[in-house]
């Protein structure tokens, strides 16, 4: 578990000063791509004047990601880990279909991500769709469950706070 990790404590501490808005974080499962990468974890893309943040928790097909992609898009966003889609981890390109998505619906994101999932259904079988994401711009948290476990609670009992996390 997370808490159990030594580094844990430390980046609480270091995080609680800033009083951001949203904390994001994510442990990764390789599954896709290169697997010696530490922590590329949340995805972090500068888009439409805001930061973007991403994790998935599950595997996508790369060939299903790259034919949702157009090419045009790819190549001025290209993924951030590997040189070639051998190495690309399926989560960034998860993330590159929903910023490209996110684009053509001028932001608004709870339309682009109803069009992203819905073509995502088209294209993958309800037996292999493992699409649980986390998305933020730093202002409001979104996150979508499929195929894996996805916790939430929400507390209003003295400081208001919501997580997400893959275990309880």
């Amino acid at each position: 578990a997370a808490y159990l990790d030594p580094g844990f404590d430390s980046g609480v501490a270091a995080m609680a000063p800033s009083k951001a808005k949203i904390a994001a974080a994510h442990i990764r499962n390789c599954s896709s791509g290169l697997c010696d990468i530490p922590d590329p974890h949340p995805f972090c893309r500068e888009k439409n004047g805001r930061t973007w943040l991403f994790a998935h928790n599950g595997t996508i097909s790369k060939t299903i990601l790259l034919g949702l992609i157009d090419p045009d898009y790819l190549e001025a966003n290209p993924p951030q880990y590997g040189a070639n889609q051998s190495e690309w981890i399926d989560s960034d390109l998860y993330f590159i279909f929903l910023l490209q998505t996110l684009e053509s619906k001028s932001w608004q994101v709870k339309p682009a991500l109803g069009q992203a999932l819905y073509r995502l259904h088209q294209v993958i079988p309800e037996e292999s769709r493992r699409l649980n994401f986390y998305l933020t711009d730093g202002d409001t948290l979104w996150a979508y469950c499929e195929g894996n476990t996805l916790c939430y609670l929400f507390d209003t009992t003295g400081i208001a706070f919501t997580a997400i996390a893959s275990q309880h």
